[in-house]
């Protein structure tokens, strides 16, 4: 299962999804960060310095998370930012910690 609100994230442990990103300038216009590096992260709470997930956004503006990402996670709540790293090093955080929920699963 794979719930997006706003920018809060649900996902079943274990499960894959792919998140489509789009990100718009201050004008309202798509902003085209494919000469960026953008960067999702996921932490057990924003004050952690080890990442539990890092994702870099493809091609095609989308974040793969695999099944093996999560499996050995345990149910719960997490926070999450993406980040994007512009071709001469200026950094903006596009979406800020947000709330990544790990839903339990049943099935092996």
């Amino acid at each position: 299962m794979l719930k997006v609100d706003g920018n809060k994230i649900w996902l079943t442990r274990g499960d894959s999804a792919t998140l489509k990103l789009t990100v718009y300038d201050s004008s309202g216009a798509e902003y085209d960060y494919s000469q960026d590096t953008v960067k999702f992260t996921v932490k057990r709470s924003w004050a952690e310095s080890d990442a539990l997930i890092t994702k870099t956004v493809n091609a095609d503006g989308e974040i793969v998370l695999d099944a093996e990402d999560t499996a050995d996670l345990p149910a719960g709540r997490y926070v999450y930012d993406v980040q994007i790293t512009s071709d001469n090093g200026a950094v903006d955080t596009v979406i800020p910690y947000t709330d990544f929920i790990l839903c339990a699963d049943v099935s092996d």
